[in-house]
This record gives C-alpha cells, structure tokens and sequence, in this order.
C-alpha cells in the first residue's frame, strides 16, 4: 500500500522510519548504555545548536531573503543572547567538570 498525499508517494518515509528501528535495535544489542547515549547526544546538539542559531540569525537579519519578515532589533538582541549563553554552557561544562575531576581523581568521575 503507497502513502500519497496530493499525489506525492511517501515511501521513502517509511522506509527512514523502518532504517531508524533497524539501527535503533541493533543499538540496543550493542550493548550501549541508553542514558550516556542519551547525555552524548544531547552534548553534541548543545555544540551544534550554535553554529546552526548562528547561521539563522544572520539569515533572518538580511532583507534579501527574508523580504518584509525580518527579525526586530529586540528579537535580534535576544537571539544574539541566546547564542551566546548557548556558547558558553559548554566552556562552563567542561571547565566544571576539570575542576571535579581534579578534586576527586579521575577514578571518582565515572561515578558522576
């Protein structure tokens, strides 16, 4: 059975959703932990939510591609802040977790 909406087959979703529970399930016999997984994951979207904000913020503040839907000033400053509070939680992370492991020894942080 083909899903079509307005004509336009989908097959091709069913086929990424089948993939993703493939690999899903052979995570699973991987032997990975789903929490450090988990945690991984969202470090790394925390590290390329950046660049990605950036790229959105300088889009949105250019008239030539966004014609009349342009950012305002305030939502400009609050994105600029937002992209630098994004930017500095990892630096942050990182530093706290050196002074931890330094405090604890590296064989306590595995508990953490």
């Amino acid at each position: 059975m083909e899903t079509t909406v307005h004509g336009q087959s989908f097959m091709w979703l069913h086929a990424v959703i089948a993939t993703a529970m493939l690999l899903s399930l052979l995570l699973d016999f991987a032997g990975l932990d789903p929490i450090k997984a988990l945690v991984l994951s969202a470090a790394i979207n925390g590290i390329v939510a950046v660049p990605i904000l950036l790229l959105l913020i300088v889009m949105n503040r250019d008239s030539r591609i966004v014609g009349q839907f342009r950012i305002s000033s305030l939502y400009s400053l609050v994105a600029w802040m937002t992209v630098a509070f994004m930017a500095l939680v990892p630096v942050g992370l990182l530093i706290r977790s050196r002074s931890i492991e330094q405090r604890l020894g590296s064989a306590s942080l595995a508990v953490i």
